[in-house]
């Protein structure tokens, strides 16, 4: 059964700074306005683990004109189901809702995300933030790449047509084997669009001393055109900008993959759009050391087209595809 796919209200056009794109959005039914937006958010915790935190019309609210469109994170898939239903279309569609009430080590997971899907169909984008090698948020063991749970729930996801955001960090001093798994669980899964958080960074860990190479040697990979990698939060900001020399080095990495980044804020609960901002300043100087278009990219146009090609081949529960027209 398919289902027919959002239309997306974007009229582009090259404009200064970061030559950020001019949308048609409609605030209100009959009423369309040009807004120059700053960026998509890739990776957003609506509540915090105490499942406290912002309302989904609270944030639609503070994104204003400088969120386009934002992935939803909360604890429970039930919540963001009701308050995605209760707002007006033309809010729903600068929504990316994510299922996250779920084990990754679970071997009923893809049921339960299935679930999800029929009983709440054209609410879910895609599933996550979950983790690898550490602890899960909700009830159940630790997952590691072997777990043929996990595999379950990547083959599900590329049935279905879910954008998978899953957290793996590269440690310092880690035991190679374990990377050399994580590159086998990307490799088994080609046809689901996976999006690599943090970019490998904890949140507590400075970065290997061959960080960057391990993530161009992953990009470069053609078998693994499928990953993607997210460049968000303000500690991963601390170590792109710690110096002149990182700083360029991140920026020549992506130059040289400028179609798999995205920019995330990775903020929890905020009571206003100036935490989201506050990391998105944060790389102020990375953003002016990559070409125009390549910031565009990042900040904006590499989230549209990463969810939309998803959105575009969905079976299951899923509504949408973003196109250049207005409501």
């Amino acid at each position: 059964m398919m289902f027919n796919a959002r239309r997306f209200l974007s009229i582009p056009s090259t404009v200064a700074a970061l030559a950020l794109p001019l949308v048609l959005v409609a605030s209100s039914p009959g009423e369309a306005q040009s807004v120059i937006y700053k960026y998509n958010d890739s990776h957003f915790h609506l509540t915090n683990y105490m499942q406290e935190g912002t309302s989904v019309k609270d944030y639609v609210a503070m994104m204003g004109n400088v969120v386009k469109r934002s992935t939803l994170f909360s604890l429970s898939d039930a919540s963001v189901t009701t308050a995605y239903k209760s707002l007006p279309s033309w809010h729903q569609i600068r929504l990316d809702p994510m299922i996250t009430a779920f084990s990754p080590a679970g071997m009923h997971a893809p049921d339960h995300i299935k679930r999800v899907l029929m009983t709440s169909p054209g609410v879910f984008t895609g599933i996550g933030e979950f983790s690898i090698h550490k602890a899960s948020k909700v009830a159940g063991s630790v997952a590691t790449p072997p777990d043929p749970a996990l595999h379950g729930i990547l083959d599900f996801a590329g049935e279905a047509g879910l954008v998978v955001i899953l957290q793996n960090d590269i440690e310092p001093d880690q035991d190679p084997s374990v990377l050399m798994q994580f590159n086998e669980l990307l490799l088994k899964h080609p046809n689901t669009a996976i999006i690599w958080a943090h970019a490998g960074l904890g949140r507590n860990d400075r970065p290997a001393k061959d960080h960057l190479a391990i993530i161009e040697n992953a990009l470069a990979n053609p078998a693994l055109k499928h990953v993607n990698i997210d460049v968000l939060g303000d500690e991963t900001a601390k170590q792109v900008t710690a110096s002149p020399e990182t700083v360029a080095a991140t920026a020549a990495l992506i130059e040289k993959f400028p179609d798999r980044f995205l920019f995330g804020s990775d903020v929890v609960a905020p009571t206003s759009i100036d935490s989201p901002m506050a990391v998105y300043n944060a790389y102020d100087l990375l953003w002016k050391a990559l070409r125009p278009e390549t910031a565009r990219k990042v900040a904006l146009g590499n989230y549209e087209r990463i969810f939309d090609e998803v959105a575009a081949r969905c079976v299951l529960g899923r509504r949408r595809t973003s196109n250049s027209a207005s409501v």
